[in-house]
């Protein structure tokens, strides 16, 4: 017996096996967060995604010209029944990024807001001094 929702039915059926083949449908293979670094007058902003992370879940380091992230998200247990479809995934990062040894190590600050992770790497003042000349 055909009734309008066995043709619906059918109507969903061809359109998932068309986007199961569609670019947009893939799902990216590296989830992680790509870090954005912008220099100002100031130094440098870092800034990194980070959705569902917590400040107890991130490090930082900052070592010889190295800032060193790490992050991890997990994902928390379904409350009751089964999970049909999930959008976000359990990962961890483990990143280094070279900075100019010019930062000022001391000053580096880092805030985590909405998801987003921003760390100021400001410039050390520039020091200069004065080199005594002695007559041989």
């Amino acid at each position: 017996m055909t009734t309008p929702w066995n043709e619906l039915d059918r109507t969903f059926a061809v359109l998932d096996r068309m986007m199961r083949h569609h670019p947009a449908s893939r799902r990216p293979t590296d989830p992680r967060p790509h870090p954005r670094v912008h220099e100002t007058a100031e130094g440098w902003t870092v800034e990194l995604d980070l959705p569902g992370v917590s400040a107890d879940d991130l490090g930082l380091d900052i070592d010889a010209g190295v800032l060193h992230v790490r992050a991890a998200r997990e994902l928390p247990a379904a409350a009751t029944g089964q999970s049909i479809r999930r959008e976000r995934s359990a990962w961890s990062l483990d990143q280094r990024l070279q900075v100019p040894l010019s930062v000022d190590d001391d000053a580096v600050t880092a805030t985590l807001r909405d998801g987003r992770l921003t760390v100021r790497l400001p410039r050390r003042a520039p020091v200069t001094r004065s080199v005594p000349v002695k007559a041989s």
